[in-house]
Formats: structure tokens, sequence, C-alpha cells
């Protein structure tokens, strides 16, 4: 029986890319690989597709690697704690990582005003900065892969201010004050060092409005 020249969905078998799902004429493999078979290269419209970020991008748990090197990266900065590589499995309940940074009075107000952080509304945290003596700058991680066939990881930094301590009878979270997507965790310490000795501002997506916590 003469071998068919195209397949059942009209494509030529000369110059045919098999997908997954297909099935191979009699005597052809279809187990070379997860996707296409050895030697066949994606077509190039379906690699620009897989490195768009916004075909398909959703939040996974970070690796034992990671975990690491946030912890490595985490030594870099004075008096800062938070995630490392003692803890089995990330601490947020959502799945990210996180550190803490320390701040004095005059730098919690620098980074908030150089960051445009809003101080007008009435429950913007600004008007409680009087009434604490401890302040830490927060920053959580939470680690994207985007796209199918190539896929790429990334990772969302979401910035934060706490007000007061364990000591205080009523500290303040003033959460999402800013927010940026990076390409590794070396990029997210690079980011947050770069916060906490002014030079750069926050990216800004929030207005500083606190409450109890």
């Amino acid at each position: 029986m003469p071998r068919p020249t195209t397949s059942a969905s009209g494509r030529s078998r000369d110059d045919e890319t098999w997908y997954a799902g297909e099935v191979a004429p009699r005597g052809e493999s279809r187990n070379p690989g997860p996707f296409y078979p050895t030697g066949q290269e994606l077509p190039a419209w379906l690699i620009d597709r897989a490195k768009d970020p916004w075909f398909v991008t959703k939040q996974v748990l970070p690796s034992r690697s990671d975990l690491q090197v946030w912890g490595r990266a985490l030594k870099s900065l004075p008096g800062a704690y938070g995630s490392d590589e003692s803890d089995i499995q990330p601490t947020g309940l959502d799945g990210h990582l996180w550190v803490h940074v320390p701040l004095g009075e005059d730098q919690i107000r620098s980074i908030w005003i150089d960051s445009g952080i809003g101080t007008t509304h009435p429950e913007s945290g600004w008007h409680s900065i009087d009434r604490f003596e401890h302040f830490i700058l927060t920053l959580a991680g939470y680690k994207l892969k985007s796209g199918v066939f190539l896929p790429r990881y990334s990772w969302l930094v979401i910035f934060g201010f706490g007000l007061g301590d364990h000591s205080d009878p009523s500290p303040l979270t003033v959460g999402g004050v800013g927010r940026k997507t990076v390409p590794s965790i070396v990029d997210a310490f690079d980011l947050l060092e770069a916060v906490t000795m002014g030079i750069e501002p926050i990216p800004t997506t929030a207005n500083g409005l606190s409450h109890a916590g």
C-alpha cells in the first residue's frame, strides 16, 4: 500500500511538523520526545508565542535551590531575616518567599517620599509613623512560569512596610505599595538593596493605606 502524501489534517508529509496527539503512520515512531520527534524543529510562530509571557503565566512553588539562593542573598543585607534554605517549604501560605529589612525612621520616610507613595489619604500609614519606633521594609517574592513549550521563569516582587514590632500593642502593615517582575532572585535582592540605600524608588502601585496586623 503506497504511503499517503498528506496527513488526516491535510498537511504535506514532506514538510509536516508533527503535533502531540497526532497518530503516526504505521512504522513511524511518535515517541522520540515529549512533543516533537528528534531533529524536528518547532515552527517559528509557536516559538514566538511560547516566548510571550502573557501566553501562559502562572505561579509555581519555589524549588529547594531557590530557597538556598534566597537564603544566601538574605545574608547580604545587614539585619534582614526571612525565608532561607532551612525552610522545608515556603512559609508564605500562598507559596511565596519573603524578607524583612529593618529601617530607621528617617529611612522609611525618605523611601516613602522618594517612591511617591501617598501621604494625604486619612488612612495612609504615613500619619502613623510618629507612633512607632521600629520599622521594616518587606518584600514577598512569587515565582512565575511563562510559556508552554519553552518555559521561562521570573519573580514577581511586592513591597510593603511594617510599622512597629511584636512589642507594640497594635502594629500596622502597609502592604502592596509597589511591585515589579524581575528575571531572578538576584535581581530581586539587587532592587531591594537599591531601595534601602535610596538609590532607586519602590516601583509604586498603591497609595500606602495601612491596616492592623
